[in-house]
């Protein structure tokens, strides 16, 4: 059944203080939502994702509505906080929120403590 059939869409203010935001993740498979809630995110173990091994969220709500990304990620939306420090930031306004004057993406690869595996 797709999202739309389900409910219709609702705003949700994107929530964002700090360094802890609401997050969300799409999934076609209810097994990866249990498996989330038992044991929390994993990284991926794809090597041929389009963005490389991860856990991929958005803190735009209205983004997870989109056609493509129904098609694309499935029907499921977790919605999750998370602690942004120790991830790398693209958006200038959330990442000053979250690292301050270290915010520049060059920035948060030497000193925020990321994780970015180089292989």
């Amino acid at each position: 059944m797709r999202y739309q059939e389900i409910a219709k869409p609702v705003a949700i203010v994107e929530e964002i203080e700090g360094h802890n935001a609401v997050c969300y993740h799409r999934t076609n498979s209810v097994e990866v939502i249990q498996a989330i809630g038992a044991e929390g995110f994993k990284i991926g173990q794809d090597t041929a994702a389009t963005y490389g091994r991860g856990v991929y969220m958005t803190y735009d709500f209205r983004s997870q509505q989109r056609d493509r990304m129904i098609e694309t990620y499935g029907d499921y939306i977790i919605r999750c906080q998370v602690d942004l420090r120790g991830f790398m930031i693209l958006d200038s306004v959330v990442a000053r929120g979250v690292y301050g004057d270290d915010w520049h993406p060059k920035d948060q690869w030497g000193c925020s403590g990321c994780r970015v595996p180089i292989s």
